[in-house]
């Protein structure tokens, strides 16, 4: 099936309250649309980045009480899984599109990813001070924003965090709002998030090799 694309009412659907009321609607209404989404975005991403990538769809199977704020799809260099990779995520929620590189609390990666996070402090804050709409998701501003305007010992910190704490991930992308026009079509939709993970490639080859310098 052709990737439609996300409606408004697509978006609405994250502000159903509970479990009960929510996740029938977002494996009945989401989930098919990312797998559409999955297919169409990967030879794309692929052809745009030089990467080998496999498409995943998250399931959130584990879940029975709280109905995920976001769900997505993921893309690592595995057929198996993503989770124990450093992966791209293009995630759907109630504020619209948000792509990002993500690294799990307990991924195989996370060791290489978090050493050449703080070797690359510099570059990276220069990527981001470029790149004006990527933000941190991990580190927040006092009201529990995403951020971007980093400092290079808070790169440094949370490097030494990410390595020292079992519990921490890894967040870096970007967030389309819903009322953005880049998101009026599904064309608009999936070359928007073809943009924005050329635009995080340098993260996710953080995660690859020890010793990457950028």
């Amino acid at each position: 099936m052709p990737f439609k694309g996300f409606t408004q009412d697509d978006f609405d659907i994250f502000n159903l309250e509970g479990y009960q009321s929510r996740m029938p609607r977002l494996r009945a209404e989401i989930t098919p649309k990312l797998k559409e989404l999955a297919a169409a975005l990967t030879p794309r991403l692929i052809e745009a980045t030089g990467l080998e990538l496999y498409p995943h769809v998250a399931l959130h199977m584990r879940r029975t009480v709280n109905p995920p704020e976001e769900t997505w799809a993921a893309f690592a260099r595995s057929t198996r899984s993503y989770k124990p990779f450093v992966h791209f995520r293009v995630a759907v929620n109630r504020n619209g599109m948000k792509v990002v590189c993500f690294v799990e609390d307990d991924a195989d990666d996370k060791g290489t990813f978090a050493a050449n996070l703080k070797k690359n402090a510099s570059a990276v804050l220069k990527l981001m001070k470029d790149h004006s709409e990527m933000r941190s998701f991990d580190l927040l501003d006092s009201a529990g924003h995403a951020r971007n305007d980093l400092k290079k010992k808070e790169i440094v910190a949370f490097s030494e965090r990410l390595a020292a704490v079992k519990g921490q991930h890894a967040s870096f992308g970007i967030s389309i709002d819903r009322s953005d026009p880049r998101l009026n079509s599904a064309e608009g939709q999936v070359e928007t998030a073809v943009v924005c993970v050329q635009s995080l490639l340098s993260f996710y080859r953080l995660g690859l090799n020890r010793g990457t310098k950028l």
